[in-house]
């Protein structure tokens, strides 16, 4: 055996080392080799592997392998590029190379002090981190250049070349290869080139070289550059002279492409996204980035719209050392032709500073030039448009006194649609306070205040109303006792509420108001008691019977002439009828006398798995409710509020079904949701819901009838179909629809869909539905054309999530 460390040689001519030998599940890097016999049972030639496995894993041979030894086997490949050293973790410290031991094997060996050494024979010399092998290996008197002929391979942390000869620096890690192959086992990618050479800077050069990160035998896509640059320390790669080949076929030549290889921020083009519209016609962005500084960067993105011209959108991030960071964002489109030749234009400003353990500061700031703006120029499917744009000012207070959080905010809104009438445009906070404390035991006393104070501004100027705009002051006092055990809890509850109001100036002269009758001032004590119990039998399976008694009281105070700046009334649910609070807001003290009851049937399987869950119960009224959001809204005199039923079920592994009913005291229904869903591991997804909602007038709740369904559905081999549709049954429209198939392959990922909706403000009585087509195309390791069809399926289809990560991980 011959060995060496830095600056010693010892030689053993009696001892030959043996070379490892590589296991039989890898194959060469020889692409043309890698045919279909690279994945199959037949053995694989691995005598020029002559150390650790490298090559092609296949999947069969990858299953033959123990669980905690299998590398991660990409989506949609039947194998997986392995090398015989791992890429290194994120946090791996590495010894300095020309400080680490270095180690060397062969058949034979002969040295000599001034001329240095030849090994010839299953070469083997290793670093950590590093193994370098070949037929033949001359190494000078200084243990610093080697010259490699022969079956040569380098391999260093996942990544291995191969080549016929080399000259290579062991202390700079610098060298020149000639005609080379090799694999990245991170990047799953693989390649040739005829010259390869890199310098002590990291810098490595490949020239005519290819790459791809198809499997061997099935290469959909590569690219082929003149002259391609790797620098390790920039995290960059650019290439000169660049082809990308479908197949055989070249389809895009670059002059110049500037890419990553790593995670790192550099500047470069970004992923460019395209489309169809039936209202703006073709739509293509190319994002440019711009890493100006570590703390510090710039997104420009020209886009084209073929019927409304050249529109220029960007964003820039900001992180500062001491007083936080954000992001700056907008778009401009000058004078669009389908717009009244109008100016569009959007700006925002996100702003987030953590002052302190204690104190977090936000900024929200933003316009837009009109109410169809995100319709017509949108690019993000899930954004609908907005109405009003929310412009804020937020300080937080928490983490610091135990139980106490604390809000001070201005915020105004931009009302985008110009016909909309003053008396519904929200109102300003200028400025609001909210104080909330909370103190005691889990199970014992308990303690919270809550304040909540704000003036809020509304002008009216025209005439759509009067100016009601004033001054909030709310207080809350509450102690309740939680006691519970494995049989029951009760938990009584006292509380005192108070609501100072006070109309600003401009109020008291509109509408002729003294400054004494523009004070309100109301204080409401409350009482609630919440109890329940449970019944459990055991059996094949378990099942619970959970009856539950809730009461609350409060007395009458007249609100009628207080005004209403935030308050709307509760949505009914089986949960609201244990709750006090009719409204949702700060500006009315409900008067409650009332007792509901509701009882909860459980049913679990031997595993835990809750198979049923059966709950109704009812409101029994003890009095009216006299209180109102206005003095106009009938009074609620009904002495029941009519059942509530909940249902859901885990029929199955696979079926799940929700169900939740509501019916008024006469016997009339109030709102149907019914929700039926069968998903699988492999990826299957259907759903099918039914939303159903009757006209309420005292409680402010207007109809609707709509259906929804949604569907994942694997097809043959790697194509899954997709699809989203809500439709209203009122108007006999389909407010929202999708449909589309993808197709996940081991190198590349092909979604094309078809999406046809109104935004929330359409009606589609008058108006028509906005109609896009979409192509994502995604050349794995490399770039494509993306949108967000991902995250609207997410929105749109329950389930999704976890559909979509099972077949990633399939």
């Amino acid at each position: 055996m011959v060995t060496m460390a830095p600056h010693t040689w010892a030689q053993d001519t009696s001892e030959v080392a043996s070379p490892s030998t590589t296991d039989a599940s890898t194959s060469t890097i020889d692409d043309e080799s890698m045919t279909d016999d690279a994945t199959n049972d037949q053995p694989i030639d691995t005598e020029q592997w002559a150390g650790a496995d490298a090559g092609f894993l296949s999947r069969d041979r990858w299953l033959g392998l123990p669980e905690d030894q299998r590398p991660k086997l990409p989506v949609g490949c039947r194998g997986v590029w392995v090398t015989p050293i791992p890429p290194a973790p994120d946090d791996d410290t590495r010894v300095a190379f020309d400080e680490a031991p270095l180690t060397a094997t062969a058949d034979y060996g002969y040295y000599h002090p001034t001329q240095g050494a030849e090994l010839s024979g299953k070469v083997r010399i290793s670093q950590p981190n590093r193994l370098l092998e070949a037929d033949r290996m001359e190494i000078d008197a200084s243990q610093t250049v080697a010259k490699a002929t022969g079956q040569v391979r380098l391999s260093e942390a996942g990544l291995v070349s191969l080549s016929d000869q080399l000259t290579y620096n062991l202390k700079t890690q610098s060298g020149e290869f000639g005609q080379t192959q090799y694999i990245s086992q991170s990047l799953q990618a693989h390649g040739q080139a005829d010259a390869l050479s890199r310098d002590e800077r990291g810098i490595t050069i490949l020239k005519n070289a290819e790459y791809s990160t198809c499997e061997p035998d099935r290469r959909v896509w590569n690219i082929k550059a003149k002259r391609l640059e790797l620098n390790n320390q920039t995290g960059r790669g650019v290439a000169r002279q660049t082809k990308l080949y479908i197949r055989d076929v070249p389809v895009l030549s670059l002059p110049w492409f500037d890419f990553p290889i790593d995670d790192r921020r550099s500047s470069g083009f970004l992923i460019p996204r395209g489309g169809y519209t039936n209202d703006g016609g073709l739509d293509l962005s190319i994002p440019y980035y711009l890493n100006l500084a570590p703390n510090y960067d710039v997104t420009l993105t020209p886009r084209l719209l073929s019927r409304r011209h050249a529109m220029l959108e960007g964003e820039g991030r900001y992180l500062t050392a001491n007083w936080g960071g954000g992001m700056l964002s907008g778009g401009y489109l000058p004078q669009d032709p389908l717009y009244n030749d109008a100016d569009r234009k959007r700006a925002s400003l996100k702003y987030d500073w953590q002052i302190n353990t204690s104190l977090r500061s936000n900024i929200n700031l933003n316009y837009v030039s009109d109410k169809d703006y995100f319709t017509d120029l949108g690019t993000d499917p899930l954004v609908s448009n907005q109405l009003n744009q929310e412009r804020s000012v937020s300080l937080f207070y928490e983490k610091g006194i135990a139980g106490l959080t604390g809000l001070l905010r201005v915020q105004k809104f931009q009302t985008v649609d110009p016909s909309t009438p003053d008396i519904d445009r929200p109102y300003a906070r200028l400025p609001q306070l909210l104080i909330n404390y909370q103190q005691g035991q889990p199970l014992g006393w308990q303690y919270e205040l809550q304040h909540d104070s704000a003036y809020f501004k509304k002008e009216i100027r025209d005439g759509s109303a009067l100016e009601s705009s004033g001054v909030r002051v709310y207080h809350q006092a509450a102690a309740r006792y939680q006691w519970r055990n494995a049989w029951g809890y009760v938990t009584p509850e006292a509380s005192v509420r108070n609501i100072t109001t006070q109309y600003d100036q401009d109020t008291q002269n509109q509408n002729g108001i003294s400054h004494q009758d523009a004070r309100h001032d109301v204080t409401v004590p409350q009482f609630t008691l919440d109890s329940g119990l449970v019944f459990e039998r055991y059996g094949a399976y378990l099942q619970t019977v959970e009856p539950r008694l809730y009461y609350a009281y409060s007395p009458y105070q007249n609100q009628d002439d207080a005004p209403n700046f935030d308050t709307t009334t509760a949505s009914p649910s089986y949960s609201q009828l244990f709750r006090p609070y009719r409204f949702v807001g700060h500006d009315r003290l409900d008067d409650n006398h009332f007792v509901s009851t509701g009882v909860t049937h459980r049913l679990y399987n031997p595993e835990g798995m809750e198979l049923l869950s059966v709950s109704v119960g009812q409101s029994y009224y003890l009095a009216d409710r006299r209180v109102r959001l206005k003095s106009t809204d009938p009074m609620d005199g009904r002495r029941t509020s009519g059942p509530a039923l909940e249902v859901a079920s885990q029929l199955t592994d696979q079926i799940r079904v929700d169900s939740a009913s509501l019916w008024m005291a006469n016997g009339q229904n109030l709102q149907n949701i019914h929700q039926l869903q069968y998903q699988q591991a492999q990826g299957q997804l259907y759903q099918v819901g039914y939303f159903e909602r009757h006209a309420v007038t005292q409680l402010n709740q207007k109809s609707l009838r709509q259906v929804t369904a949604g569907l994942v559905q694997p097809l043959y081999n790697q194509w899954r179909a997709f699809g989203y549709l809500q439709y209203d049954l009122q108007n006999t429209v389909a407010r929202d629809g999708l449909f589309g198939l993808d197709y996940d392959a081991c190198c590349w990922r092909i979604a094309l869909y078809g999406r046809s909706y109104y935004n929330d403000l359409d009606d589609p009585n008058t108006n028509k539905p906005r109609r896009i087509i979409m192509a994502e195309v995604t050349l794995k390791g490399l770039a494509g054309l993306s949108g967000n069809l991902s995250s609207l399926l997410r929105q749109k289809i329950l389930g999704y999530t976890q559909v979509e990560t099972s077949w990633n991980s399939r």
